[in-house]
Parts: structure tokens; sequence; C-alpha cells
């Protein structure tokens, strides 16, 4: 699988270019600015719906937020659930993410060297999940792996 895309992977920002030419996207200045110009081009509301998906948009499961075209901030989709694998269609044929015991049986294992390795394996299967723009559901488009990620779990 190549790691290269054509398209902007799900979380990024400052490709276009409305939003090259506005300072939060200039690598050259502090990040302080950067961000204090960003800020200042959100109302808070805007502000606010970058925190919480849009139900609008999608679902509790695929939570999207609308981002801002006017200065180039895309619509962003996150979430990704977590639980026993970074939840996403196969890439190709007997190429899938790795899944794992659930969290009653990690837990029942008292093996904190096996949590963390599954954190580890996770997370490194999330970026690059995200890098090559993989789908969440086969056959779906638009619904892209997320970088961020949640495990739901109901202490019993």
């Amino acid at each position: 699988v190549s790691c290269v895309t054509a398209r902007a992977p799900n979380w990024q920002g400052c490709v276009d270019s409305a939003a090259r030419s506005l300072p939060y996207c200039d690598t050259s200045l502090e990040l302080e600015a950067r961000l204090d110009d960003l800020m200042s081009r959100l109302t808070l509301e805007e502000k606010v719906n970058q925190l919480f998906p849009q139900l609008d948009l999608g679902d509790e499961c695929m939570t999207v937020t609308r981002g801002k075209k006017e200065i180039g901030l895309p619509p962003w989709m996150w979430l990704t659930e977590t639980n026993t694998v970074a939840s996403s269609a196969c890439t190709e044929e007997n190429s899938c993410a790795t899944t794992f015991v659930g969290p009653m049986g990690m837990g029942a294992s008292f093996n904190r060297t096996s949590w963390r390795l599954k954190g580890s394996v996770i997370g490194t299967e999330l970026r690059a999940l995200t890098n090559i723009g993989a789908a969440r559901v086969s056959g779906v488009s638009g619904m892209l792996v997320a970088l961020s990620a949640f495990g739901p779990n109901i202490n019993i």
C-alpha cells in the first residue's frame, strides 16, 4: 500500500489557497501567533462547533465538524472506535487492522505490558490508516479513519 495520497488526509488543514494565504498557516510565525489568528477568525459558536459533532452531518458514531470553508478550515470526521481494533475497512484483501481481545479480557490478563503494546499498535495503525486516507467502512466514501479515537467500555 502506498503511503502517498492524492488528497489531503482527514485532519489536514492549510492545504487550499484560502488557508495558505492566512497567518494561521504561516509556519514561520510562532505557534501562539498562528493560534491567535485562527481563533480570531472563528465566532464563539464556530469554536464550540469544532469541539462537538454536528449530528446533521453524521451521527454519534460518525462524528463530523463543519470546519469553515472561507478560511480553509476543512470539515473533520473524528472519533474512530478503538476498543479492540482501529475501526476501519481492510485496505486490501488480507490487509486489515490488528484485532485485539476486548477490554475485559485485557484487564483480566493483569498484564500491563500487553495493555501498552495494544495502545502502541493501535496508535501506529491509526496514523498509517489516516496517512493513506483509509475508509472506516468498505465501499463508503467520505467516512475516513480519524486520528482521534475512543474505546467505550462499561466497568462491571
